[in-house]
Order: structure tokens, then C-alpha cells, then sequence
């Protein structure tokens, strides 16, 4: 099996204190890899940051949910997203599934511009993935990225939205799954989960503001995902199987976001709905 699948690991599970449910969560990647998933984990790190800011007595300001970066929050975030790379890497070791860590300049994966409006001091956008870096180790070791990005031309670093950094590394890869662990159970309307989208139907649930806030970001980073030959973009919360579950041919799990809609997706949606 050739089949890659791209992870945003981050949320509610990246910051928990049950130790427990996290062992859970690398086990289920550790079972993906047992069956021949090639594996590539972007973590984010927003809420470590925040503690760590608030501790140092700085400013947490953010918008459109882009952390505002000077200089003295470059540097808390360089060492503590650096921290969250080893850490999740040890983690991954400890359970027998072989991880290597790529953070900042040093990683070289995550190559980056400053982000067009110019205002939010060290905030970048993507410009390029170096996928044969990716590559050389996805057949053995899961690659684990942070979201810091850095300028090729003189190395300054970037603060990047995990979410764009894990999208950006999912198109660049052709993944078949592109998936985001997130806080919520999938896309809502009315209080129902929503099991299937297409690009069509997000841009309806955006214009009737059945969706907002943080899970708008998600959704263009899935719909961008899908038009960009991404197999299948999935928003799941994150827990013990979900993993396992979501990349199941007869399943569905959250929600899931597909260029069209096929026969068996439909077949689904519809047993989901008769429930």
C-alpha cells in the first residue's frame, strides 16, 4: 500500500493532559503504519504558546486567527515549537513507530514568504514544501513538521497557520487523506453532523453563516485540499480510533470533505441520515 495520509495533530488532543488518550492517538498511528500508510504529522501549538506568553507578560493578540509576531514571540515560538517537535517524536519512538522531527530552518521543509498585508510583523504564508525531503523518509519514519516556516533567501523565520502548513504539505504530496484532528465532532448544522461536503456545498454553508469562526479556516484548508487532488479532506475530533476509522472505505467519520460526491459516499450519507 502507497497510500499517504497528512495529519494536522493539534487542538484539544496535541494539548491534553491525559497521557492516556495521547498513547491512544500514537497507537492508532502505529496500527495505520502496521498496515502500509506512508504518515506525515504537521502539529500545531497555539495554546502552549498562549501559556508561555502569558507567564512572560506578553501581549496575546490575534487576527483572523493569525498570532501577531514581534521578535520576542518569534523566539518563544521557535523554542517552544521546537519542544512540541522532540516531544512528539520521542512519543512516537517510545510506542516503535520510527519519527523524524522537522522545525524551522533546520527542518528545511516549510519555505516561506511574509504574508501579504505586512502587518502582523513575522507572519508568513507558504511558498514551497521541499517534498523530496518529505520523500526520503516517509518509507520508513513518520515525518513530524512544525509550522515555522523560513525565507530562502536570508533565513528569517515565519510564524504560519499550522492548518496552511498541513494543507500546503498534503497538496504538495498528493495525499489520499488529508485529515484534521481537531476539538469538534465535523461540520454542524442544527446541532447534526455533517457527514459529506463537496467545495459547492462549503461555500452555501459559508453565504447562510451555517458555519464560522475557527471552522472556516478548516473548511478552505480541506476544500483547497480536494481541488488540488487530495483524495479526501476529514475534520474529526481527536481521539482513541478515530484515526483508524476515518480512513475506512465504508465509513465515515466527522465530516468529510470530496470534490464530488461518489456512489459510496452517498450510500453512506444516506444510512447515516435513515439512522
Amino acid at each position: 500500500m502507497n497510500k499517504i495520509i497528512v495529519i494536522k495533530y493539534g487542538g484539544s488532543v496535541l494539548d491534553s493532559e491525559n497521557e492516556n488518550e495521547k498513547n491512544l492517538i500514537l497507537k492508532d498511528i502505529g496500527a495505520l503504519k502496521k498496515k502500509g500508510f506512508k504518515i506525515v504529522l504537521v502539529h500545531g501549538g497555539s495554546r502552549h504558546i498562549d501559556k508561555i506568553m502569558e507567564k512572560s507578560g506578553l501581549i496575546i493578540k490575534k487576527v483572523d486567527g493569525k498570532r501577531v509576531t514581534d521578535g520576542k514571540t518569534l523566539e518563544i515560538l521557535d523554542k517552544c515549537l521546537a519542544s512540541l517537535n522532540s516531544e512528539i517524536v520521542t512519543s512516537l519512538n517510545k510506542y516503535g513507530i520510527q519519527a523524524t522531527g522537522f522545525h524551522g530552518i533546520s527542518g528545511g521543509i516549510v519555505c516561506a514568504k511574509k504574508e501579504n498585508t505586512g502587518s502582523l510583523g513575522f507572519v508568513g504564508d507558504v511558498s514551497h514544501i521541499d517534498v523530496d525531503k518529505i520523500k526520503a523518509t516517509l518509507n520508513t519514519c513518520v515525518p513530524v513538521i512544525s509550522p515555522l516556516g523560513f525565507q530562502k533567501t536570508d533565513g528569517q523565520q515565519f510564524n504560519i497557520n499550522a492548518d496552511d502548513v498541513a494543507v500546503a504539505v498534503a497538496v504538495s504530496l498528493m495525499a489520499d487523506f488529508f485529515i484534521l484532528m481537531t476539538d469538534v465532532n465535523g461540520v454542524l448544522n442544527n446541532g447534526e453532523i455533517v457527514p459529506v461536503l463537496t467545495p459547492e456545498k462549503v461555500k452555501k454553508y459559508k453565504s447562510e453563516q451555517i458555519v464560522s469562526g475557527g471552522m472556516i479556516p478548516k473548511l478552505d484548508a480541506c476544500v483547497k485540499a480536494v481541488n488540488s487532488n487530495v483524495g479526501r479532506a476529514i475534520i474529526i475530533r481527536g481521539g482513541p480510533e478515530t484515526l483508524l476509522k476515518a480512513v475506512e472505505p465504508t465509513q465515515i467519520i466527522g465530516t468529510t470533505i470530496i470534490k464530488e460526491t461518489s456512489r459510496i459516499l452517498n450510500k453512506l450519507q444516506n444510512e447515516l441520515v435513515a439512522r
